[in-house]
């Protein structure tokens, strides 16, 4: 009976260690064929919110005379190089999505920080965040057809 301890201690650390890396195997398949676009996917969900975050910043700075908000103007041009590095990255994976993605992205950013948009002395102009909201829809429309293609 003692004898069968060795054993039985042997087997049981085997038969452990093989159905753990079983469960880690098939795990990491099953990630593979489900999940392989998933960080994508949570990257373009950033970048719709980086958007959003974009209009909200710049209804700010545009809505008030220029030089009035400083602060939001240097936090708009910061979210629009965070968009764009999410987008660099998501440009990476899908080459396919490079041509359009890039061109709705320099028509946002020179939408939202043309003109004068952090001169000081400059005349508000809240009319500005109507083509600004056309070009960010431009931005979630290419971002969701990606994100409809994963």
């Amino acid at each position: 009976m003692l004898e069968d301890v060795p054993t039985l201690f042997i087997a049981g650390a085997v038969g452990g260690i093989t159905s753990q890396g079983l469960a880690v195997f098939f795990e990491l398949i099953k990630k593979r064929i489900f999940g392989r676009n998933q960080d994508t996917k949570e990257v373009i969900n950033d970048a719709l919110c980086k958007v959003a975050d974009i209009c909200t910043t710049s209804q700010i700075v545009w809505s008030s005379p220029g030089g009035e908000k400083p602060n939001k103007a240097q936090e708009t041009v910061c979210l629009i190089q965070e968009l764009s590095a999410l987008l660099d990255y998501i440009w990476d994976s899908h080459k396919e999505s490079k041509d359009t993605l890039k061109q709705c992205l320099l028509d946002f950013h020179h939408t939202v920080t043309g003109d004068d948009f952090d001169s000081n002395g400059r005349e508000a102009k809240p009319e500005k965040m109507l083509a600004i909201r056309g070009r960010a829809s431009s931005v979630r429309i290419a971002l969701m057809k990606l994100r409809r293609k994963l």
